[in-house]
């Protein structure tokens, strides 16, 4: 039987159990008991704050997103901020720009364009291959430029056959670079690989924003929570008239009989169906 189908029935048989163990002929007329769990007290400068089982469960939600939260902000901010790639592509640049202005004359020769082919940024490569003195090509293969251009561009380069490029000697090596003339001709925004990488970044950058957004949210909501309800001088003082139950009451018989609203944390007379300081229900 496929895994799938054993999943399924899994799924079934669990859902008969609840079903069974929920039955409506037990619980048609029975009503629940008010909620009877303590609540979280914790200082700050000399206050008092009540927190209630639900309000306490939220929070804890509300931490555990503020970490992812923060966690993605990080990272793209770091990523942002960095632009690795970017520096590299520039200095890039200025290396190729250098090698033009440093060049000599007779290391400017003339290759014979191949083709063309659609790269980054909607612009276009151009193939080559630089022509021996014996009629043979220097590559088995075309090269192509080191520089992007539009359509209208390429297309005018391939039209007149011939494209300029410095090389450091002939024949070329592994450790030899080359680069069209013409590179100058272009600013860096030009470049198609610049392009990527900047919308990478932005990308990134607007992913931090919103994430650091989201976290200032998270973290007001997180601190309205857990400081909305301070806990008054009278509440403190029945607090301190009436016993909390501990392990060791309870093994004596010892029971903590007060009411709590269960998101405020707030003391409820028995008979009442709402919190007198929260409004909560009380009743499940």
């Amino acid at each position: 039987m496929p895994s799938g189908s054993h999943g399924g029935s899994a799924g079934g048989h669990s859902s008969g159990g609840a079903s069974f163990g929920g039955g409506r002929s037990f619980g048609g007329g029975y009503r629940s008991r008010p909620v009877r769990v303590r609540p979280y007290y914790f200082p700050f400068f000399g206050h008092t704050y009540v927190i209630g089982t639900q309000r306490h469960s939220h929070i804890m939600a509300l931490v555990g997103g503020a970490f992812l939260t923060g966690f993605v902000f990080v990272i793209c901010l770091v990523m942002s901020l960095s632009q690795t790639d970017i520096k590299k592509i520039k200095n890039d640049r200025d290396y190729y720009l250098n090698m033009i202005n440093t060049a000599k004359a007779e290391q400017t020769v003339q290759a014979e364009v191949k083709g063309q082919f659609l790269g980054e940024g909607g612009k276009y490569y151009i193939t080559y291959n630089i022509k021996l003195p014996n009629g043979n090509y220097l590559w088995a293969e075309n090269g192509y430029s080191f520089s992007l251009y539009s359509m209208t561009e390429a297309s005018a380069i391939y039209s007149g056959g011939t494209i300029q490029i410095i090389v450091d000697r002939l024949p070329l090596t592994s450790d030899t670079d080359s680069i069209p003339l013409d590179y100058t001709n272009f600013e860096l925004e030009d470049d198609g690989s610049y392009i990527a990488e900047m919308r990478t970044v932005q990308i990134t950058r607007v992913i931090s924003y919103i994430a650091g957004a989201l976290l200032l949210v998270l973290l007001f909501f997180i601190v309205k929570l857990a400081f909305s309800h301070k806990q008054t001088e009278e509440e403190t003082k029945a607090a301190a008239t009436i016993p909390v139950s501990t392990g060791a009451g309870q093994a004596q018989g010892q029971t903590d009989n007060r009411i709590y609203c269960a998101y405020c944390g707030g003391v409820m007379e028995a008979g009442q169906d709402s919190c007198p300081r929260c409004g909560s229900r009380t009743k499940k």
